[in-house]
């Protein structure tokens, strides 16, 4: 029995150990007065003294959050939170909400659920209330802890509570968070009374999820309950629009705002402005411009790098350079995201060099690159090729790259050749606790790849198969380049087999480098038996495709194939290109068989896929071919092609074969 008396004795001395706490608590809250003149915290008696008994508590949130700070107890530091929130005219600010994240989150560990917190609660003698749930509700809110989210509400539930629209907001915005947007719309629904946050919770989070139809129900709904958003909300709905290009649906929500009353303003210009630009209609986009000016309203920079980002996407660098000219007049400083799309749009149109010197803005305005600049700089070394510029443009500056800057130097060091550089930066990464992504992945094998350490490749490969992680076509294309450049083609014909029967997500890119590389080393059969198995699983080849292998079957002298591949091309509507035609022109000079060819290629011009223009280049060339070997026989002959017939032209093939 001696283990009873011992458990017995514990939970008493748990218990005296409580109503201590509890009596210590009391009493702090019955000085807090004498608190609010202390700014150290101490409560010594000498400012006891300076209060009587009977002082009325005066409560700021300095106070409150130093009081919480040093509590020692979370559990009586929640029960004071909410002994706080209870007193007249006192409000908790959002400093102290977000520091009783930390706290509840601590209790939620402790004690694993929400109903362990309300009994921790019940026994320090704090009573259970519905704005106990509300403060639960809205810090797992504050905290991301939507699975908590939940919980609360299931006990607001369970304690008999009817959750007010508030409580039902929470819910709402944690559903459409999670991106469950029928349920958090059937909860807007199922509000008795919804309010003004109500609506305004809905459209903007289906305004960050571009959910165009559900907004406009939405938006609906709420004009004829009569609630209008207010200023900031149509400026998102505004934006939302702008990001679908849908201008018809941004001319109908200005019109709402004149009718409402809402002030015009440069962000409405801005936005108006920015939607033409992103359609590429560019004189919309200065006509806008101009009545912008002429109302009285000065381009923001935001402005500016719309329409300069415009002018240079739609080729008329003059005019982005002219915008840039008026910015500088006007004492208008580029900001960091302008030098990042100078950087990006410059790199595009391949001007290396002004890429780099907008790059060397940012040192001028004293601002700082975040990782979309260095995305963009890697982007313009590689292109230019220039690889030894980069340590010496980014040494000096401090950034914090994310994972898409990472994969940028994993891309550069592979490109740079210096593959042992890529694995050694991966391996950095992932002990700097990044998680990689598939294009993570991709650097990772292309730079095994390109140290010859194919086995380890194909390993990765293998244990993402296994693990679906960041598997699709664009790692499978990486290995199969890398198989293919090491000259292993039947290892890569056998993933890419192994692949299209796992239905793995292949497409016309990842056959391409495979037949490509086949018809590189000479192997034209195995080439077309991709071609072939691309076509039964149900992929169409792409132009690149289709010209691959009839280039191929060109450079093998296999005019059957050509002509077998040309009428597929017919069929599918698919054009030859310049490279095709060139080997074409080749096999028409020194094959035997080339009549039947030549007929077909005759033909092929009437149905679209070769060009008349390319057509006409094609008989010139071989009229020149045949008047300069008659010219070397001693025998020329001036052949007119103008209107011939099949038979002549048939005959002429002939003659040049």
């Amino acid at each position: 029995m001696l283990w009873i008396c011992f458990s017995i004795g514990r939970i008493a001395s748990h218990r005296m150990l409580k109503m201590e706490s509890l009596a210590s608590f009391r009493s702090l809250c019955s000085q807090i007065q004498c608190f609010a003149d202390n700014p150290q915290g101490s409560f010594s008696s000498r400012h006891y003294q300076k209060f009587p008994e009977n002082s009325r508590i005066i409560l700021t949130p300095r106070i409150v959050h130093t009081t919480i700070s040093n509590c020692r107890s979370d559990i009586f530091a929640f029960s004071f939170f909410l002994w706080c929130a209870r007193q007249p005219n006192y409000f908790h600010d959002r400093g102290t909400l977000n520091h009783m994240v930390s706290i509840v989150s601590r209790l939620t560990q402790r004690f694993r659920t929400v109903k362990g917190i309300l009994k921790e609660l019940e026994e320090v003698g704090c009573v259970i209330k519905p704005q106990t749930f509300l403060f639960l509700l809205r810090i797992y809110w504050f905290g991301g802890m939507y699975d908590r989210v939940f919980e609360t509400f299931e006990e607001i539930l369970r304690y008999g509570y009817t959750p007010n629209t508030f409580s039902r907001n929470i819910v709402m915005d944690v559903l459409f968070k999670i991106e469950r947007v029928e349920v958090a719309l059937r909860v807007l629904k199922e509000t008795q009374v919804p309010n003004f946050l109500s609506y305004s919770i809905a459209l903007c989070n289906l305004c960050k999820l571009n959910d165009l139809v559900n907004l406009q129900d939405v938006l609906m709904i709420m004009l004829r309950n009569r609630y209008y958003p207010n200023e900031d909300t149509f400026f998102v709905i505004l934006n939302c629009y702008c990001r679908g290009g849908c201008i018809a649906k941004l001319k109908q929500i200005l019109g709402l705002m004149i009718v409402l009353g809402v002030p015009l303003c440069e962000r409405v210009w801005s936005i108006f402005i920015d939607v033409y630009c992103k359609a590429g209609n560019m004189d919309a986009a200065s006509h806008l411009l101009k009545k912008m000016v002429e109302s009285g309203y000065s381009p923001s920079v935001v402005t500016c790098t719309s329409l300069i980002k415009g002018f240079f996407e739609s080729q008329m660098p003059s005019k982005a350079f002219g915008i840039l000219d008026a910015m500088e007049s006007k004492g208008c400083v580029p900001d960091l995201v302008l030098c990042n799309v100078l950087i990006d749009c410059l790199s595009k149109m391949g001007r290396y060099e002004d890429a780099i010197n907008a790059f060397f803005l940012l040192r001028e305005q004293r601002l700082i690159p975040d990782s979309y600049t260095l995305c963009s700089l890697i982007k313009t070394v590689c292109l230019s090729k220039q690889f030894v510029e980069l340590p010496l443009l980014i040494t000096g500056f401090k950034i914090q790259p994310d994972l898409v800057a990472c994969n940028s130097f994993l891309s550069y060091f592979c490109k740079a050749g210096y593959p042992a550089g890529a694995l050694e930066f991966y391996n950095d990464m992932i002990d700097r606790g990044f998680i990689a992504d598939k294009y993570t992945f991709a650097g990772l094998l292309t730079g095994l790849c390109r140290l010859g350490r194919i086995g380890e490749a194909v390993k990765v490969y293998h244990g993402l198969v296994r693990s679906h992680v960041g598997l699709d076509s664009h790692i499978i294309t990486v290995i199969i380049n890398g198989l293919i450049k090491s000259g292993k083609f039947h290892k890569a014909i056998s993933l890419i087999k192994k692949a299209a029967s796992g239905k793995s997500q292949l497409d016309d890119v990842s056959y391409n480098i495979a037949i490509g590389g086949l018809l590189t080393s000479g192997e034209v059969g195995e080439a077309y038996a991709l071609f072939r198995q691309m076509k039964e699983v149900g992929l169409a080849p792409s132009k690149q495709t289709y010209n691959l292998i009839l280039s191929g079957f060109c450079k093998r002298s296999d005019v059957s194939m050509v002509e077998e591949i040309l009428l597929e091309m017919v069929d599918a509507s698919v054009e030859i290109d310049h490279f095709s035609l060139r080997f074409m022109k080749n096999l028409l000079y020194r094959s035997r068989h080339s009549a039947s060819l030549f007929t077909l290629l005759t033909d092929v011009s009437t149905s679209g896929i070769l060009p008349r223009e390319a057509y006409a280049e094609l008989i010139n060339e071989l009229v020149h071919h045949i008047n300069i070997r008659n010219v070397h026989m001693d025998r020329f002959t001036n052949v007119d092609f103008g209107t011939s017939s099949s038979d002549e032209i048939q005959e002429v093939a002939i003659s040049v074969g």
